[in-house]
């Protein structure tokens, strides 16, 4: 199924947790963001390992980090 971005935010919008202060939200958003750059860092980074970059897992992080 192909998502518009505006349908792709329309569903992440209810993986909100109500409860948190705006302040809160942004953390959490910041250190999402951290976590999966980090995991695209590391598919880089086993490239020097001798393990093959899968053009598909990057596309997986970095829709996970939209």
């Amino acid at each position: 199924m192909d998502l518009t971005i505006r349908d792709y935010f329309k569903q992440a919008k209810f993986t909100i947790n109500p409860e948190l202060t705006w302040e809160q939200l942004e953390r959490h958003a910041l250190l999402g963001m951290c976590s999966e750059c980090g995991e695209i860092q590391g598919l880089y980074q086993k490239t020097y390992q001798g393990h093959e970059l899968r053009l598909d897992s990057v596309i997986d992080e970095l829709g996970d980090l939209m």
